[in-house]
């Protein structure tokens, strides 16, 4: 994967890859505004008949893993495959694919791995429904809200639920850079983070 001079669907850019959040970076930050601002993002651009530019990702192979470490676009990438898991839900035979594609495959690889904060819950309570963790961070608790935000959005929203997933997987697009040499992802990092939330140390 390299720097790519078109937007790419999400189904482009996850096939036959696999992501992990880096622990440097921040636990998931997007609240109900970036929720809503994603919601009505997706409405518009389910009446269009082209791509929409929806952000920039960032990603640095490491071939110790056999993934891609996200520099930017985590909260996009973690976010919409909360919301592609909650489609899956509605009709698990209708959207099979979803799951291979976009949240397991194989053996059990998950196809985007978060940071050492939020890994377990975001596999266990968000992608499994497994385990009811305790939300003792705030990270934790902005993907339960993201989970019953768009839980209910899609409640709502039910007749147009296949809309709704084609519009994400084929009509939101995306700049996707992949450089190859780490100087150039730190100062990507720099600049990219030198604006809206400070990070943390």
């Amino acid at each position: 994967m390299d720097a790519i001079n078109r937007l790419l669907s999400i189904e482009e850019i996850v096939k036959d890859n696999f992501f992990k959040i880096p622990d440097y970076q921040r636990g998931y930050s997007w609240e109900k505004k970036q929720l809503v601002d994603l919601t009505k993002d997706i409405e518009h651009v389910s009446k269009i008949d082209h791509k929409h530019y929806t952000g920039t990702i960032v990603v640095s192979k490491n071939e110790t893993l056999g993934k891609y470490e996200v520099v930017d676009g985590q909260q996009r990438l973690t976010t919409i495959i909360i919301l592609l898991k909650l489609i899956y839900e509605t009709d698990r035979v209708k959207y099979a694919e979803i799951k291979k594609k976009f949240i397991v495959r194989g053996d059990g690889k998950y196809v985007l791995e978060t940071n050492k904060e939020t890994n377990v819950y975001f596999k266990e309570t968000i992608l499994n429904d497994k385990k009811i963790l305790p939300e003792d961070i705030k990270s934790l608790s902005n993907l339960k809200f993201a989970k019953t935000y768009f839980s209910k959005w899609l409640e709502d929203n039910k007749p147009h639920i296949d809309i709704i997933y084609k519009t994400i997987i084929h009509k939101l697009g995306f700049i996707c850079f992949a450089p190859h040499n780490n100087s150039e992802i730190g100062i990507m990092f720099e600049v990219i983070n030198n604006r809206g939330k400070e990070l943390s140390e």
